[in-house]
């Protein structure tokens, strides 16, 4: 076997069951939760492979159209490029939800044009799948498409926020500084009723660098509406800076856990060290959430410094008991020590 086939029966092993239970065309088994299928077939993933390659090139439309669906998630060519010309030369009334959504698998330019189509179409389901598509693919001819959804198009519904979300979300994908005012004005007050559209936007600004985007960010952290707060910290943290980090260490004050947790796991993933001695103290409070999100944060950044707060804490009332937490305490006491 070679190392492409092995590269793709290993991401099997992780993928397909969802595929199973979602494609029940091809795998008739739509009465099995998918934790018993994924024990059952986890063995078997280059057999299902085999099975898979097996009915793309078989007759049966129905089991062809499925199982170019699972190998083209799992990176196979062939099966992506008969979806990119199913899309590209079909009829647009045929075209399936789940064939536009893992086409974007492929990376292909090619089938661009459609999905702005599909963005500016009347049909909110496909638009928003040609978002999330456009933003997987990473194209920047589809810019302009998104912009004009996020700074555009009109919102009248739930759906509508979706699909503006969704195209905030490809946008912060593809990168291109040409959406950073079209993100920053998106981002900006609102009255109350519309305060929830802010959050989308300053998560994709944290995307960005720069003063303008990093102001509009900290501005969320204030926001009367906690989806946008808690984007605001999603956005610092995606920007790990010194100054997220001078920002995310002032979050820890607040007296929000759950905000405060999500704030300690930003500063886990950024890494830095100037974090710890704002952490350790978490170690002993009461609130579960931060004291996990604390020790774990604190295994990440691998600071030696932390070691005597961690000795501490496994002694703390608070943990006593609590057996799950001080064993994670206890790796993560060896982990520094360097055993």
């Amino acid at each position: 076997m070679t190392s492409r086939s092995v590269a793709i029966v290993d991401k099997a092993v992780y993928f397909i069951f969802s595929q199973i239970v979602n494609r029940w065309h091809v795998f008739e088994d739509r009465n099995t939760k998918e934790d018993a299928l994924r024990k059952r077939y986890t063995p078997h993933a280059p057999l299902i492979l085999a099975r898979l390659k097996e009915l793309f090139t078989g007759s049966d439309p129905a089991k062809q159209l499925g199982a170019a669906i699972c190998l083209t998630r799992l990176g196979d060519r062939d099966a992506g490029r008969f979806l990119i010309n199913r899309i590209v030369a079909g009829d647009r009334a045929q075209t399936r939800l789940d064939v536009l959504q893992v086409a974007g698998y492929t990376e292909s330019e090619e089938i661009v044009p459609v999905l702005l189509e599909f963005l500016r179409g009347e049909d909110i389901w496909f638009a928003i799948t040609a978002a999330q598509t456009l933003g997987r693919i990473g194209s920047k001819s589809a810019v302009d498409g998104l912009l004009w959804v996020v700074g555009s198009r009109e919102i009248k519904s739930t759906e509508d926020v979706m699909l503006m979300e969704a195209s905030t979300d490809a946008l912060a994908q593809i990168g291109d500084p040409r959406a950073i005012q079209t993100l920053l004005k998106a981002a900006g007050p609102k009255d109350r009723m519309q305060e929830h559209l802010r959050a989308a936007p300053i998560q994709a600004l944290g995307h960005f660098p720069g003063e303008e985007s990093l102001a509009a960010i900290v501005a969320g952290i204030s926001s009367h509406y906690r989806q946008v707060r808690e984007a605001a910290i999603e956005a610092l943290g995606t920007r790990g800076d010194s100054v997220s980090v001078e920002w995310l260490i002032k979050i820890l004050s607040r007296e929000e856990p759950s905000l405060v947790s999500m704030a300690v796991a930003a500063l886990g993933r950024i890494g830095d060290r100037r974090a710890v001695s704002a952490i350790v103290p978490l170690l002993q409070q009461k609130d579960d959430r931060l004291r996990y999100s604390a020790q774990a944060a604190l295994m990440q950044i691998g600071d030696s410094s932390a070691l005597p707060a961690l000795r501490e804490a496994l002694n703390a009332p608070a943990n006593k008991n609590d057996f799950f937490f001080l064993e994670a305490i206890r790796k993560t006491i060896e982990s520094l020590e360097g055993r």
